[in-house]
């Protein structure tokens, strides 16, 4: 069973010369910034595609000198800059972004640096992600450098949580990044669509029986409203493939156990992590729809309790992905039975 990180879930970000959002973040750094008090330490908290690593490169910008607006309108002012595409290309002199897996002699690295370009009158920074990855003894070296930073030296971290050390934590400006609502979801996306050239929604509908108002809702439903998710989904050319497969898991769980389609379960197989995804997503909804049937929700939970295990299961024992698959999928058409036994 291959289980190597999906493209369309772990792609690296992009940063197109403009933010949807976060203004509030971007006054403060730049309120901080002109009045010299700018914190040394700052941590992005929320799940992949929110956007934490494009606001790093954005705040980078501002702390580089970038003067100008991030909105959409004003984008063509910094991507004009020779700055932006340093910054974009990881060529601009004392911006650091360390790449994962984050190792012990990267740390040892960047602190070297900092001291050897102490009296820069340029700042220096550093973007690290997901700091609550970090293993136990790359936490404790950097945490000597947060503690006593070079000037002019600035951390923009990202964690996808807060489980690492408090000591790092408490020495660092944390903001919660939270996916927006379904109308900024739905405006946004349709922006960064057009700016990275992809097809529109209505494309993706043109060869279905589904409406645009159907495909955009399940869209934000699936996604939970994260719009780098979004465009990696979008971009991947397996959107028709996550809707057949939740399909198909409606009408075993109307129906009892189906016999998965041959051509469905070829996918399947050779993508355990969508599947997984598609799972996972698929009972959450059925969870929050029968919230209220108290026999019921404490059914689905139990399975999903059992399908988490399995999962964890399956990738340490390298479970066969055929038999794994339909095991999964006749025990969600056999749920809806044990209700009425």
């Amino acid at each position: 069973m291959n289980y190597k990180k999906n493209d369309y879930i772990f792609e690296k970000s992009q940063f197109l010369g403009f933010l949807l959002g976060y203004e509030d973040i971007v006054q403060q750094f730049q309120k901080a910034f002109k009045e010299g008090r700018l914190p040394h330490s700052w941590l992005f908290l929320g799940e992949d595609g929110l956007g934490k690593r494009t606001l790093c490169y954005a705040l980078s910008c501002i702390a580089f000198g970038y003067e100008g607006s991030l909105k959409l309108e004003n984008s063509n002012h910094l991507r004009d800059t020779v700055l932006y595409h340093q910054v974009i290309n990881h060529s601009y002199p004392e911006f650091y972004v360390i790449s994962l897996p984050v190792t012990l002699e990267q740390i040892r690295s960047i602190k070297k640096r900092l001291v050897q370009t102490a009296f820069s009158v340029s700042w220096k920074i550093v973007i690290l992600p997901r700091l609550d990855s970090l293993r136990h003894e790359c936490v404790n070296a950097l945490l000597k450098i947060v503690e006593d930073p070079p000037k002019k030296s600035l951390f923009l971290f990202t964690a996808i949580h807060t489980d690492f050390p408090s000591t790092l934590l408490s020495r660092c400006c944390v903001y919660p990044l939270r996916a927006c609502s379904k109308k900024s979801f739905l405006s946004r996306l349709d922006i960064l669509l057009e700016h990275l050239k992809i097809e529109n929604l209505k494309v993706f509908t043109e060869n279905t029986e589904g409406s645009l108002k159907i495909f955009e809702e399940w869209l934000y439903m699936f996604t939970r409203g994260n719009l780098g998710k979004a465009i990696r989904l979008l971009s991947s050319g397996k959107v028709d493939l996550i809707q057949r497969t939740w399909s198909f898991l409606d009408d075993s769980f109307n129906e009892g156990p189906c016999l998965l389609p041959l051509d469905l379960s070829g996918h399947l197989y050779q993508n355990i992590d969508v599947f997984q995804e598609i799972v996972f997503l698929w009972m959450a909804d059925k969870l929050f729809s029968y919230a209220q049937h108290q026999k019921r929700f404490l059914l689905l939970d139990r399975l999903l309790c059992s399908i988490q295990i399995w999962f964890q299961q399956a990738k340490t024992f390298h479970m066969d992905s055929a038999f794994f698959v339909q095991k999964i999928i006749s025990n969600v058409g056999l749920i809806s039975q044990k209700w009425v036994s």
